[in-house]
């Protein structure tokens, strides 16, 4: 239990530092490497869930998390977006409603089953930066978008 606990708090981990950083590509921001008294803002990131899934069509890693940046002195938020992305794991191609599709839904399972810890570990830290950049990129529309 406890190293599942440490699993989800790397995966936390990763989001954070993957927004913080592309973020800070994006828009100039500076993010001290610890927690700064100065700092005007406040990033909040909460992984709302991880979950490993397959269907007909293949075996996917998805994560999903709440960003929000909040002033510290009114602490009011000032941004909250949410964001889920997956990595494909392996895949198949099927048409929907196929006599087949049963019989991938049935393979799928067993290559879901058959997954190493090292390759769950792979998929769910690209997922997490892909949610971490699909939030930073979401956070730097809408300050384009306020700025127009």
């Amino acid at each position: 239990r406890v190293l599942f606990r440490s699993k989800a708090d790397a995966l936390a981990r990763q989001i954070a530092s993957t927004f913080s950083s592309t973020a800070s590509n994006y828009l100039g921001l500076s993010v001290p490497e610890s927690e700064d008294p100065a700092a005007n803002f406040m990033l909040e990131v909460a992984m709302t869930h991880f979950a490993v899934e397959s269907n007909p069509g293949g075996v996917h890693a998805t994560v999903g998390a709440r960003f929000r940046i909040i002033d510290r002195k009114s602490g009011t938020i000032v941004w909250e977006d949410r964001w889920n992305r997956a990595t494909v794991i392996a895949s198949n191609p099927y048409e929907p409603g196929s006599s087949t599709e049963w019989v991938l839904a049935a393979a799928n399972a067993g290559k879901m089953a058959a997954l190493s810890g090292k390759e769950l570990q792979e998929a769910f830290k690209t997922a997490a930066q892909r949610v971490g950049d699909a939030a930073a990129d979401g956070l730097r529309s809408d300050v384009a978008s306020v700025a127009k």
